[in-house]
Order: C-alpha cells, then sequence, then structure tokens
C-alpha cells in the first residue's frame, strides 16, 4: 500500500484523530496557513501545517504530527519537504527535551529563543511577594492611574522593543491594532507602573485569567538606568496584589533575552516548562 500526501481539506479533520482537539480544524480556517496530510490507504497517517503569525511575519510557524505507530519512518520530514518554502524560515514551538526536539534538529533547526520555567505559585507566590516588596525604592502606581491610550501606548513601545531583535513586529495597521486589542484585556488593578521623576519607567502588565493571571515585565525602553530595580518594583507591587486577592498562583511571558525581566526572574523560586523557539531554514525545492 502506497502512501501519498495531498493538501489537506475540511472533510479531513474527523479523520485526524491523533491531533490535539481543534488545533487542524483552526488552522485549515487560516486563509495564510498551507495544510497537507499524509494518507494510507483510507487512514490519515499524518499531517504538516505552516501559517505566518500577522504579528510577527518574519517566520512561518510550524506544525507536524504523525499517528504514534506511523512515527520513525521520515513520513515527518516527508510532509513538511511538501510545504511550500520561500525566503523565510519555519519555527517551532516546544517543551526543551520533548522528543519532537529530534526531529526538528534533523530538519536542520537550531533554537533561536527561550523561555525559562515561569510559574510562581503557593507559598513561593506569596513569599516572592513579601519581599520583592521591600527590596525597591521606586513610585509604583496600580494601572488603573493612567488612561486606557496611555496603557495601549506603553504596552506597545515596551512589545516592539523586547521582540525587535529576534522576532520582528510587522508594521502594518492591522498589526497596530491587534496589539492595542491585547491592551483592552489588561487588569488594570493587577498592572503596576514604575515611575522616576513622574515619568514611566518599567511595568508588570497584569492579564487576567479565571485560573493564572499572566504577567508581562519589563522596562518601556531598552537602555534605561536602574531598569532591573525598576521592573523588580513593578513586579513586587503585582504579585502583592495577587497575594491580596488570595489567588494560588501566576504566570509570566518573559524571555531569555530580555535584559532586566530575565534578572528578576532568575531570583525568583520559578517553576514549570522551560520553552524554546526553534527556527528550521528555508532550502531549495
Amino acid at each position: 500500500m502506497k502512501m501519498i500526501i495531498r493538501p489537506a481539506g475540511v472533510d479531513d479533520v474527523t479523520g485526524i484523530e491523533f491531533a490535539e482537539p481543534g488545533v487542524v480544524e483552526d488552522l485549515l480556517q487560516r486563509p495564510e496557513a498551507q495544510c497537507v496530510v499524509a494518507e494510507l490507504g483510507e487512514h490519515i497517517i499524518g499531517y504538516a501545517c505552516a501559517w505566518t503569525a500577522v504579528v510577527h511575519p518574519a517566520r512561518r510557524w510550524l506544525e507536524v504530527a504523525v499517528q504514534p505507530h506511523h512515527r520513525n519512518q521520515g513520513i515527518g520530514r516527508a510532509l513538511v519537504s511538501q510545504l511550500d518554502r520561500d525566503t523565510r524560515w519555519f519555527a517551532a514551538r516546544m517543551i526543551a527535551g520533548a522528543s519532537a526536539e529530534g526531529f526538528v534538529l534533523a530538519l536542520g533547526g537550531s533554537p533561536y529563543q527561550s523561555s525559562p520555567p515561569l510559574l510562581l505559585q503557593g507559598r513561593k507566590l506569596r513569599s516572592s511577594a513579601k519581599v520583592l516588596s521591600h527590596q525597591h525604592h521606586h513610585d509604583v502606581r496600580p494601572g488603573s492611574d493612567f488612561e486606557d491610550d496611555e496603557l495601549a501606548r506603553l504596552w506597545l513601545q515596551q512589545y516592539l522593543w523586547v521582540h525587535r531583535d529576534w522576532s520582528p513586529v510587522g508594521e502594518s495597521e492591522e498589526v497596530q491594532q491587534l496589539l492595542r486589542a491585547e491592551a483592552q484585556e489588561l487588569d488594570r488593578e493587577l498592572t503596576s507602573v514604575a515611575l522616576v521623576d513622574g515619568e514611566p519607567v518599567a511595568v508588570c502588565f497584569g492579564f487576567a485569567d479565571p485560573v493564572v493571571p499572566t504577567l508581562v515585565a519589563e522596562t518601556v525602553e531598552r537602555d534605561t538606568p536602574d531598569g532591573i530595580e525598576a521592573v523588580r518594583a513593578a513586579v513586587g507591587r503585582s504579585l502583592a496584589v495577587a497575594v491580596e486577592r488570595d489567588l494560588d498562583r501566576v504566570e509570566f511571558d518573559g524571555h531569555e533575552s530580555d535584559p532586566h525581566f530575565a534578572v528578576v526572574a532568575n531570583t525568583l523560586p520559578l517553576t514549570g516548562d522551560q520553552i524554546v523557539l526553534y527556527e528550521i531554514p528555508a532550502h531549495q525545492r
């Protein structure tokens, strides 16, 4: 029986039982996504999809999965070879040490960014809030002290410089609107702004979630004097708010390359998985 690789269609979704629910269906609804499936007889035994994120268009994200008892037979590589490639490299996100790392490395992949464990919970959350709240001398205000437009401006400014060197943000008006829309999801009381001479220098943005709120902290500009302490001050207040709300856990969103947040994160008792971003070079077809 010969395996064939063909473009994926909506009717294939129910036949891909080994995928996480909703993943392939969501990808097929993206107009910029390309998906192919490997078919053996009447059964789909693998799929690969590539798509471009609007905010970060420099690479195309790659999703590949093969039915467990058909793995290690070159099917994943064959699927990837049928995806169109332009000058943009593929990108893949995974947990450090996962079996999929070997597959990505075999495709020529290499890491370009990583995130350390970023979960803070239980007693460690409470003790960290107590320690950080006594370690700074900055003026720190809640996000509710600022107008929505000002918080959106700070979010956009921080986001742009944090990603500039390794995953630059697109310049379209659509991108600007998407980032500003993210700022509308802020929990303004959980958000903390550190000031120097009345001007914001660092922000710990708090995003509400019924289970695990997310905190994103960095300076407003890359080169900020005393930036580490400013970030520490903002994080300390946000953690104190979390404790006051009797939250059991918060999760940060940050990167090893963040010059100020990464230093603060290394002082916190964070747990969880390390996440690694890989890039896979384009090849000549």
